[in-house]
């Protein structure tokens, strides 16, 4: 095997010299539409869940009402997302595709007996009725299917007494009825005030195994919140369901949690945005109250973070925020109530979520039309760093005296990362008035986290060897992990990729030319070196491929990464490329190693112009093992992964990207070593292969770490080492 200078070929395309170079610029996912209704797809859990669900906007209502269907496929759509089978739903609408499914009075007394009877012994049932109700003069309280006639009330009406006997009749042991339910305006119908849960649910006394969640109690109105085109309960109650209720963060959102976070959102919204009152109500007061509603599944990183961003720009707006900011995430403290301590080791993961959540609060904030002011992320780290501000210090009055762009920060979202399974990843953001060292509101998600989001989590994996030799599909999209998902490596019960003889890419860190020995504590690797010390990364493909190479040290690329600019003359905005910048693993510019061929990184390389031949003219600032203070991420106030080494292979697409250039650029301070690179077309980065990190300590605690991994099962310790604490890569 040829160990070659960083060296590839340049291409050219008729007269003209189109260049660009290994360094691959990839485009971030763009962040996902705000959708008011989604596909119902299947769910895993449980065959013993059902749910009847029932929006009614009757025939005399104006169009106003239709918050209620709207608020209905909602409900289904995230139970489906939540775990209930497609088949086990039973939604009526009056945008049903078939006419049998449309709230008529005979559908529903059709349907909702005929499922009803599909139930047995061991099922739980949820039904979910949001529409108008009515009281008669003796007193009788009629549900309005979309036919009613107020007129004929018990004619063309549903008596609350006919639903008893159906859910009597129900063989599920379980069942939990939600009504969001207010009075018709058509003249003969009661006042909003006399329907109350509490009027409602007596009518249900004695069911056994029945739980009654009603929307208001006697004297209130079911409010509507229109920017969000559904009522103020049936907003919240589907956002419990997805998971924001999960207090205790074991993926479940049991009664309890339900009830406990729909009578804080819907009150405190109800009072801080309407100025009115409505107050959820349970019956009975306690009991089966740990029966899990709903299962909360994954979604993506980027989707976790986005419906995050959603609530907590209904959570500023609703708290009136006039200025807030968002820190980075970090491990859940053990004071965290009820939240399950995970073991990460230190990571970019923290920094990016935080922007990411940012960003994307700042798109939602924009379409919600909020007038609070989003503290651009950098500016905040830069005052908690000046500050000496640190995790636990947020939750404290020291937060008061947090100053960003001569601005106090009255208001920052506290992430944090609380459980993870494999790859399964609860985060939690918490809103927290710095003044008032008050909890405005709480969020939080599940996320199924991919190939490349492991590696930012400083997690070694790899793909099982037969994907690598798949041929990508026709028209290959970025990213795409579906084959990678399915065979993927779980990293806690594997090889790491550097043990498995099967992986074909070697990363191992040279001194003086010779390679520096490591050893592994259970699926981390370590390697021995001490202050002053130069050292380069040797990286070997051993496949009969060309692949992408992100290559990370300290969480800062190794190539140059694209900032904005001056701006040009004409007001336009440009874009320039530095050196050793902070980036995550999935928009990183990359690295084409060739099939069988061997590199030898020596430092952080920046492009300074073109040779005549056309070839690029770098500079290389070497690696040399420093204090932190004195290192690159230190400067920049990136310090959450010092001391590691991140090595990222994914595959080259079939079909090339279009070439592109950089434009020249000067170069900053500090040792360096000139040289000459021959460039690659850009192309789009394919699907991930594997991730190997290094973490490199200080020879006493590498022999620390020799001697707890030697005459023991090799296992990752209870308590992860900090070998950034005295040295870092300049």
């Amino acid at each position: 095997m040829n160990v070659n200078r960083i060296v590839c070929v340049r291409r050219r395309t008729g007269a003209l010299a189109a260049v660009a170079w290994v360094a691959v610029c990839t485009l971030a996912t763009p962040a996902a539409q705000p959708q008011k209704t989604r596909n119902i797809v299947p769910g895993s859990t449980s065959r013993s869940d059902w749910a009847i669900v029932v929006g009614i906007v009757a025939g005399d209502e104006k169009s106003e009402h239709a918050w209620r269907t709207n608020d209905a496929e909602l409900v289904a759509a995230t139970l489906a997302q939540s775990g209930y089978r497609p088949k086990h739903i039973l939604v009526m609408t009056r945008r049903a595709a078939e006419p049998g499914l449309h709230p008529l009075r005979a559908n529903l007394k059709t349907q909702l007996a005929g499922f009803l009877r599909r139930l047995g012994p061991d099922d739980r049932l949820l039904v979910y009725w949001a529409g108008p109700a009515c009281r008669d003069a003796d007193g009788a309280v009629y549900l309005a299917p979309a036919d009613w006639d107020a007129a004929q009330m018990a004619e063309t009406g549903l008596a609350l007494t006919w639903l008893r006997t159906q859910l009597e009749r129900c063989a599920a042991k379980w069942k939990l009825l939600v009504l969001d339910v207010d009075s018709s305006s058509e003249a003969g119908a009661e006042r909003p005030a006399g329907l109350g849960g509490e009027s409602v649910a007596t009518a249900f006394e004695g069911v056994p195994g029945l739980v009654i969640l009603a929307s208001r109690r006697a004297g209130q109105e079911s409010l509507v919140w229109e920017p969000a085109e559904q009522s103020l309960f049936g907003f919240w109650f589907t956002q419990a369901l997805a998971g924001h209720a999960d207090r205790n963060a074991d993926k479940r959102v049991s009664v309890g949690e339900l009830y406990d976070y729909l009578f804080q959102k819907v009150a405190k919204t109800a009072r801080d945005v309407f100025g009115r009152t409505q107050t959820p109500v349970r019956f009975p007061a306690s009991g089966l109250g740990h029966t899990p509603v709903s299962h909360v599944q994954p979604t993506t990183l980027g989707e976790a973070l986005d419906q995050m961003a959603e609530q907590l720009t209904v959570l500023s707006v609703q708290n009136q925020v006039r200025r807030l900011g968002v820190a980075e995430f970090r491990l859940a403290a053990a004071s965290d109530e009820a939240i399950q301590l995970i073991a990460l080791k230190p990571c970019i993961a923290g920094r990016w979520c935080a922007e990411e959540l940012q960003r994307r609060m700042g798109r939602h904030r924009q379409l919600a039309g909020a007038q609070f002011e989003l503290t651009p992320h950098d500016e905040l780290h830069t005052a908690l760093t000046r500050g000496r501000f640190s995790p636990a210090s947020l939750r404290t009055s020291a937060v008061r005296g947090i100053v960003a762009q001569g601005k106090s920060v009255e208001t920052v979202v506290l992430g944090s990362f609380c459980v993870r399974t494999d790859r399964l990843l609860t985060l939690r953001a918490e809103l927290r008035d710095t003044k008032a060292r008050g909890l405005l509101g709480r969020v939080q998600a599940v996320a199924m986290l991919s190939p490349l989001e492991l590696g930012m989590f400083s997690i070694n994996w790899a793909v099982h060897p037969d994907e690598l030799h798949t041929p990508p599909a026709p028209s290959p999209t970025y990213p795409d992990f579906s084959g990678a998902k399915k065979r993927m490596k779980t990293p806690t019960s594997t090889l790491p990729p550097q043990l498995d003889p099967n992986f074909p890419f070697r990363v191992a860190i040279y001194v003086d030319g010779k390679p520096r020995e490591s050893i592994f504590v259970g699926t981390d690797e370590y390697v021995p070196l001490a202050l002053g010390e130069m050292f380069q990364i040797k990286v070997e493909n051993h496949s009969d491929e060309r692949v992408y190479l992100r290559l990370l040290v300290d969480g800062l690329n190794t190539l140059d990464e694209p900032v904005p600019g001056p701006p040009r003359p004409d007001g336009q905005p440009t874009t320039v490329y530095r050196p050793h910048q902070r980036v995550s693993l999935d928009r990183a510019r990359a690295w084409r190693p060739e099939p069988h061929t061997s590199y030898m990184f020596k430092g952080f390389y920046h492009r300074t112009g073109e040779t005549p031949e056309g070839d690029g003219e770098y500079e290389c600032d070497l690696f040399k093992v420093v204090e932190t203070s004195k290192s690159f991420g230190y400067q920049q106030g990136y310090t959450e992964k010092l001391g590691v080494i991140t090595a990222a292979f994914c595959k080259v697409p079939q079909s090339p990207g279009r070439p592109r250039g950089i434009p020249n650029q000067g170069v900053g301070p500090g040792g360096k070593k000139r040289g000459t690179l021959e460039e690659y077309p850009e192309g789009r980065v394919g699907p991930s292969i594997g991730v190997v990190n290094i973490y490199y300590v200080a020879p006493e605690e590498f022999e620390a770490l020799r001697k707890q991994a030697s005459g023991v099962e090799q296992q990752t310790p209870a308590e992860e080492p900090s070998p950034h604490e005295k040295q870092a890569v300049p």
